[in-house]
């Protein structure tokens, strides 16, 4: 901006390289681009052009959850689909409106951002559930309902909060009428890109292993894919169990095949001493590392629990671990449970004994949690808190850990029976902060 003067000078700058400087300042200044834009941009540029400018403004002040980001977006217009192929990510901007519109409130206007998403869009969960939603706060019950239904028979975030708006029970398991023979069940271990798999498992290859068992898994029908996971489930193969059998699409659930318990006993005995739900920490779990013991992500996290070697570190000194070694114990299945049920506990403490913010925390960092929750004024439906949750990373993670969690719960005898309830509100903080990494 500074390079472009004051007011006068800005209302100067040609056409088009106030689009280009508007866009360029966007990704690290929206206000300072906004400022240009509103000069130099709207008086002079065409309509697509301001749409453009003004969408990519209202997404960046969305992604750090700034309130003048609504108005932003809506100094947007309708053109920015006019020209799609000048838009790199047109759907991911529309969304962005959507979700600055239901962080708001403005559910009229919520329906309308989401009208103008593709068909691919719109049918997505996310945006059937707050279609239906947006409905519902009309008095225009009828159409909710024909919205909730399309996605309430499934076992995920939305299908749950779905139900919920439905009164109906929680998609649960639907197995063929028949199961798999064992014969359909032992073809697979024929298979040549199954048995290399196999191989790269034992030698703890796990990207390359799953290379191959994807492969072996092109074009199989639901069914085949049950069958599949039965082989996996026998050869203890638990993470291609659980990633096989959701092959088999919404109609068709094994729920034992999707939400095993391996390791009940210890699991449960490790939750029970940090006073968690052991549904909280099977569904974490689940997410994070699809219970392989031995795993490792690329950024280094390791183990059941995927603990960064640092956090591992400072969390067995909290505890008074003596001769902890981060590169003999990370791994053990016993210190890895301890050592991230641990930090898990201190999480929900910090966060006031919030699942939803403590499992922000474990995916993004307890810091990156704290912000998020240090811009609400008032308290906010935590469904809306988790939608407008900036890192797509971190949104799907503790959608996804918390529906696991409900079905584990009813796995283990302690049902959340009701879903929405259960989710409630986020708080503005009012405790100061701890020191966790």
């Amino acid at each position: 901006m500074r390079g472009f003067g004051g007011k006068k000078k800005l209302e100067r700058v040609p056409a088009r390289l106030a689009v280009f400087a508007s866009l360029r300042l966007s990704r690290t200044d929206p206000a300072a681009a906004a400022r240009l834009a509103e000069a130099a941009v709207d008086p002079k540029a065409g309509s697509f052009w301001k749409s453009l400018v003004w969408s990519r403004i209202g997404f960046t002040a969305m992604s750090r959850l700034d309130p003048r980001a609504l108005g932003w977006f809506a100094r947007a217009g309708s053109d920015l689909s006019r020209m799609p192929y000048a838009v790199s990510s047109p759907e991911q901007l529309k969304a962005w409106r959507a979700r600055a519109e239901l962080r708001a409130g403005n559910w009229y206007s919520l329906g309308k951002a989401i009208d103008v998403m593709n068909e691919a869009s719109r049918s997505e969960e996310v945006w059937t559930y707050w279609k239906g939603r947006s409905y519902a706060a009309r008095g225009l019950n009828d159409l909710a309902r024909t919205e909730y239904e399309k996605i309430a028979n499934r076992i995920t975030f939305y299908g749950k909060l779905s139900a919920d708006a439905l009164g109906r029970p929680y998609a649960f398991s639907h197995p063929p009428k028949e199961m798999p023979k064992a014969s359909e069940i032992a073809q697979w271990g024929k298979n040549p890109s199954i048995r290399r798999a196999e191989v790269l498992y034992r030698m703890q290859l796990y990207r390359e292993g799953h290379r191959e068992w994807n492969w072996a898994m092109r074009g199989i029908s639901p069914y085949e894919s049950i069958a599949l996971a039965a082989y996996a489930r026998q050869e203890r193969l638990v993470h291609r169990m659980i990633n096989t059998s959701m092959k088999s699409g919404t109609d068709l659930v094994v729920i034992e095949q999707r939400f095993p318990r391996p390791h009940a006993e210890l699991i449960e005995r490790v939750s029970s001493a940090q006073e968690l739900p052991a549904s909280w920490v099977y569904g974490l779990i689940r997410q994070e590392s699809r219970f392989i013991p031995a795993v490792s992500s690329s950024v280094g996290a390791r183990g059941l629990m995927q603990l960064m070697p640092g956090t591992a570190s400072w969390t067995a000194r909290q505890l008074g671990i003596e001769h902890y070694d981060e590169g003999r114990n990370l791994t053990e299945l016993e210190m890895n449970l301890v050592l991230g049920s641990a930090y898990l506990h201190m999480l929900y403490a910090d966060s006031g004994e919030s699942f939803i913010l403590a499992t922000a925390a474990y995916n993004a960092g307890p810091r990156r949690a704290r912000i998020w929750r240090n811009t609400l004024s008032d308290a906010m439906e935590a469904a809306v808190f988790i939608e407008t949750i900036p890192y797509f990373e971190t949104r799907e993670y503790v959608k996804n850990v918390l529906a696991n969690m409900q079905t584990y719960s009813m796995l283990t005898g302690e049902p959340i029976k009701n879903f929405t309830g259960f989710l409630g509100k986020v708080t503005p903080s009012l405790a100061e902060a701890k020191d966790l990494p």
